[in-house]
């Protein structure tokens, strides 16, 4: 069970090939699951999404192939996808964070933080990347209630 399908196992050395197919299962089963809570909320701007490893993968594509401008996105432990598209996302100036672990060897930060900064080399504006010493890929609840706190100061800040 998985969000989307692997082609490979690079053993966290590098982004693994995926198959979009299962991908577009995925995003087409958040994209309504997102406006049908923006209808419940009046308001697509009123939805954020979130998910860790690979569900924020998952969850950051969804988001980024939306084309109704979201609240905001945060991601532990993961990483854009290389075909999520980021130049024409109606979420370039909305809050997008990802909090990662520096001593994670299934998201490793020489290819993840890369993959992250392409966003701002896309014209996404409100990026924030935030690296956690001597974490894993195994995080802590106390870890991730630090950075969903410093999510929301960050949305909270914009209000």
């Amino acid at each position: 069970n998985a969000w989307y399908d692997y082609l490979t196992d690079y053993d966290g050395a590098r982004e693994d090939d995926i198959d979009e197919r299962s991908l577009h299962t995925t995003q087409q089963r958040l994209a309504a699951i997102v406006d049908a809570e923006a209808a419940l909320m009046g308001d697509h701007g009123r939805v954020f999404l979130g998910g860790a490893s690979q569900g924020c993968c998952a969850a950051f594509d969804a988001f980024a192939r939306h084309p109704r401008r979201l609240g905001g996105f945060v991601g532990f432990v993961g990483h854009p996808l290389k075909c999520t598209p980021l130049h024409c996302s109606a979420q370039r100036d909305v809050p997008c964070s990802f909090y990662n672990a520096a001593e994670d060897d299934t998201m490793r930060t020489h290819w993840v933080l890369p993959a992250i900064r392409r966003l701002r080399a896309a014209g996404w504006t409100q990026v924030k990347i935030e690296v956690a010493e001597g974490a894993d890929h195994g995080t802590s609840d106390e870890l991730e209630n630090e950075w969903m706190d410093s999510f929301l100061a960050t949305v909270f800040a914009r209000l």
